[in-house]
Parts: structure tokens; sequence; C-alpha cells
């Protein structure tokens, strides 16, 4: 599979020429709220990852046009017959433009038709209210809230975790028809490693209105931990 194509943008897969890119998208989060949560990467390493076949369940997010306007990741949880999705519009101007919702829903339809999870995880800044409605519009419900530890000169930031069940989603595809019009390239097909998270900040419990402990994990050649999505 080489891109899946919506109503308004494609998510095609990463290439080697798309990683200065991304590398300077990763440097300067604050183009995006949703950004500064994710730790810098340099591009000599995310060329290391690619290599290796790390970023395969990595997208460039394109208009139609093809200007490209950010990226999109899957990655595995800890849990099973689940997994996590990312969607970062870099590119100023356009976080109002709901862009980011359309990605996620072509990355949603992916990740319940290939994968048969039951349920896909997500993380969203609470001070971020573009992504955090467009989150709810999909169907995601937020369920947990814990402090990420700052980033370089960024403050601490509140996070919320979401999830999205698969019947939630059978619903809202019988009732809206499915974002994804067309799949170009090869037939689609499970990747088999479990994707890689620049995840950035040590998490921090909340006190006692958190739903639980929050554990952390490390996806594959992440730095730092990102939260185990615990019911």
């Amino acid at each position: 599979m080489d891109a899946l194509i919506g109503k308004r943008i494609r998510l095609r897969m990463c290439e080697v020429s798309d990683l200065k890119l991304i590398a300077r998208w990763l440097r300067t989060p604050d183009q995006s709220e949703q950004g500064r949560r994710l730790a810098p990467v340099r591009l000599p390493e995310l060329r290391k990852l690619h290599r290796a076949g790390h970023l395969k369940s990595w997208f460039l997010v394109e208009t139609l046009a093809g200007q490209p306007i950010g990226f999109a990741m899957h990655y595995q949880t800890p849990k099973t017959r689940s997994r996590s999705v990312d969607v970062i519009i870099s590119e100023r101007g356009l976080r109002a433009s709901s862009y980011d919702g359309d990605a996620l829903e072509l990355l949603c339809a992916l990740v319940f038709q290939v994968y048969q999870v039951d349920r896909v995880y997500a993380e969203v800044l609470e001070r971020d209210p573009y992504s955090r409605a467009e989150f709810r519009r999909i169907g995601f419900e937020e369920y947990k809230r814990a402090l990420r530890q700052k980033l370089a000169a960024d403050k601490p930031s509140m996070v919320v975790f979401c999830r999205l069940a698969a019947e939630t989603w059978k619903h809202r595809i019988a009732a809206d028809g499915s974002p994804l019009l067309s799949v170009v390239g090869r037939p689609t097909s499970r990747v088999a490693e479990a994707g890689f998270f620049p995840g950035g900040g040590a998490l921090q419990p909340l006190g006692s209105d958190a739903a639980g402990p929050i554990d952390s994990f490390a996806a594959p050649g992440a730095g730092a931990g990102d939260a185990a999505p615990d019911e």
C-alpha cells in the first residue's frame, strides 16, 4: 500500500526524500500544538530508522494537490488487539482546517480494516481545542489525563488520552460512509513491526482524580516512553 486517498487529503508512505521535511517539523513543534508532545529526532537518526524498516507505518499527509502539510503514524501498544495513532499537521495556517481530522479518519480506517483491532488509542494536548474537537467528532472518548514533563524550553503540558472502539467506528461508518475513497499501490497488508513513536517527556500520574496508575513504555527506537493506554 503506497497511499490512502480521502476526500481532501491523502496519506502517502514516507520515503527517504520526505525525511528532511519531517526532521524540520520535529525540530519546530511550535508550528503545531500536537507536535509539542514529540521529541525532536535528527535527520541521521530518521534515515537510520528508515533503513531498518521502523518507519513503515509513517505517512506523509498531503493535500490532493500534492502539498505536504504534516505526517501521521500508527504503532503498537502494550495491549493486544489495539494500536495507537498520531497525526501532526505542521504547516502554519492549517490548524483550523480540519485536515488533521481527515488524516485521523483515514488512519483509523486503515488500522481497523487491516489490523482488526478492538480499539484505537490517541493522545492530545488538553490546551489544543482544534484537535480535541476533531477527535470527538470522529468518535473518540476522552478517558484519562496525565502531565507530560517539559521538553526543551516548553512548559509541562496536560495530555488527554482518547480511545475509539471498533463498534463505535462501525456505527459511524454505517451512518456516514467510509472516509477512505481508494488505496493506491500494492494490496494493503499488515506491517509486521511495531512502529516507531518519537515520544518525548516523561508522563506523571495525576492525583486521586486520575482514572488509575499510568505505566510507561518505549516504542522501538523511541528515547522517551509514552503512556500505556490502560483502561
